[in-house]
């Protein structure tokens, strides 16, 4: 069964691209007969968001981009957002992250870590999932055997409000060691 194999391999599929600076990365959402519509979110934007589609009357969404090799990126997945009519570009926003989640079909652990790094707030929007292509560079003071010798830095957690933006977020900024 093909939700099966997914499952068991994880997602997004990564498949070469026409040339070894590029990879096709296609994201996959197991939909229901009333998933209405299908984001990818990230740091990368666009009009209308990174959209995906149903294939025919399946329970399969799918989108598929050609992304540079060795990308690493955190994103999540935006099912059935319900957008205001006239929504300007923060309404949309806002709606979209209440209903944003990781990638459940994402094999590789969610940044931040829960265990590592704990969100500020209950907010399930906090979590994302990782992509890293193939050629990613390694990145081992991240890795769980680093170093013990390694100065460790620190995460400090707050919330900022914005008065521009009218709300508040979870904010985390690192200290490297050096800074104490």
């Amino acid at each position: 069964n093909f939700w099966r194999e997914v499952t068991a391999s994880g997602s997004p599929l990564v498949e070469p691209g026409a040339n070894a600076q590029e990879a096709l990365v296609t994201f996959l959402w197991h939909g229901t007969p009333a998933t209405r519509s299908v984001k990818v979110s990230w740091a990368m934007r666009t009009e209308n968001g990174f959209v995906l589609a149903r294939l025919a009357r399946s329970d399969v969404w799918f989108l598929t981009l050609r992304l540079p090799a060795g990308l690493r990126a955190a994103y999540q997945i935006v099912p059935d957002a319900t957008i205001p009519p006239g929504a300007d570009r923060m309404a949309r926003a806002q709606a979209e992250d209440a209903v944003a989640r990781p990638d459940p079909l994402n094999t590789t652990p969610l940044w931040p870590q829960p265990p590592t790094h704990p969100a500020v707030s209950a907010d399930r929007t906090a979590p994302r999932s990782v992509l890293r292509l193939p050629g990613a560079l390694q990145e081992p003071w991240l890795a769980a055997g680093a170093s013990p010798a390694t100065p460790r830095g620190t995460l400090e957690h707050t919330r900022l409000a914005s008065r521009l933006l009218a709300n508040e977020r979870d904010i985390s900024i690192y200290l490297p060691a050096s800074a104490s």
